[in-house]
């Protein structure tokens, strides 16, 4: 066999070897792409409320990117899926952060979980919407006040337990007024699109109309904004209730911001 047609089958059976390891490579990245996770869609939103809640000490950065993403049409959160509206916020791998964490559901360590959020929220701070989805601070925050809970006198839990129930109705009303305002930002834009196509330049009843139309809405996707933030702002401070009943801290040195207004 001459030299030259050695090196082609040498050459031909490297190339397979590189395309069996690059269909190898790509089958693996996408098995780690879809990874099966341990929170429940519920526990998914309670990180999401509570990293909002988080803005009562840091900027409302993260309870902003929630408003735009269901304005955009990511869907209603009071039926969405948790984890796809963190991957679509802050990424397509932020929601794998959390795939090995599975903490319980029971009220206090509800509480926990949405005060650990809070907590990041508060510290990562407005500048850096999506660091709190890590494992690494929620985690470590959730299981710092678990500990501390499982040591408090049993009334001091049934506290904990109440307002772990109050947070749970708080999420429900925060989840309602962000779909409202969310529906509310969609309609304008509709509303200001048809009158830059129909009335651009014109001046009639009918534009006018519709001038008239687009206020009435702003003026309610305002009212909606604020009851947005006061809802958020009402979850921190129970998170803020339940630090202190079990001796941790949102975040030191920074001072809660007072209740919009």
């Amino acid at each position: 066999m001459k030299p030259l047609d050695m090196f082609a089958i040498y050459g031909g059976f490297m190339s397979s070897i590189k395309k069996s390891l690059i269909t190898y490579l790509v089958f693996m990245c996408l098995g780690a792409l879809n990874p099966v996770y341990a929170l429940t869609n519920q526990q998914y939103k309670t990180l999401i409320y509570g990293a909002a809640a988080g803005g009562a000490w840091a900027g409302w950065g993260t309870l902003n990117s929630v408003l735009a993403y269901v304005a955009r049409g990511g869907g209603p959160l009071t039926s969405g899926d948790g984890a796809n509206v963190i991957a679509t916020i802050c990424g397509a791998n932020a929601a794998a952060w959390l795939r090995a964490w599975s903490p319980p559901t029971d009220p206090i360590s509800t509480a926990n979980v949405i005060l650990a959020a809070t907590k990041a929220g508060a510290v990562t701070g407005v500048a850096s919407t999506c660091r709190w989805v890590s494992n690494a601070f929620l985690e470590l925050y959730y299981n710092q006040q678990q500990t501390s809970a499982n040591h408090l006198p049993a009334n001091t839990r049934r506290n904990l337990a109440h307002e772990g129930y109050e947070l749970d109705l708080l999420q429900i009303k925060l989840a309602e007024a962000i779909d409202r305002a969310g529906g509310f930002k969609r309609t304008i834009d509709n509303l200001t699109a048809t009158y830059k196509h129909e009335c651009t330049g014109l001046y009639s009843i009918h534009c006018v109309k519709q001038a008239q139309e687009i206020l009435r809405y702003s003026d309610m996707l305002k009212a909606a904004q604020l009851n947005v933030r006061q809802i958020a702002w009402d979850i921190a401070n129970v998170a803020e209730h339940v630090a202190n009943e079990e001796h941790v801290t949102i975040a030191l040195g920074k001072k809660k911001s007072p209740r919009p207004s």
